[in-house]
């Protein structure tokens, strides 16, 4: 594992890598990702030390989120760091969904 310097997040003592992991595309929006591909990027992104990931239920209306807790189920909660938002989904017609 790489390991990232890391910096409280904002006023807080939470602290969190620098570099995270930014997970809009994972949800489908602008690029098909399949679900496999969604997976091993987050898992890649743990392997090489982001403990900070960035995701929000817009993403792929919750596709995304779903990925990125698949993927990290195993890992110890502890020890990364979920940045989520909230928005006013707008729900879509779910039959394209086993996308991700």
């Amino acid at each position: 594992m790489t390991g990232f310097e890391k910096r409280s997040l904002g006023r807080t003592s939470v602290e969190v890598t620098v570099l995270g992991l930014g997970c809009a595309t994972l949800g489908g929006h602008r690029v098909r990702v399949t679900r496999d591909k969604a997976e091993a990027i987050v898992r890649a992104a743990w392997a090489r030390g982001v403990r900070y990931i960035d995701c929000a239920p817009f993403y792929g209306y919750g596709q995304a989120e779903r990925c990125v807790g698949d993927a990290l189920r195993e890992m110890p909660r502890d020890e990364w760091i979920p940045r989520a938002r909230e928005a006013a989904p707008r729900w879509p017609d779910t039959s394209d969904w086993d996308r991700c």
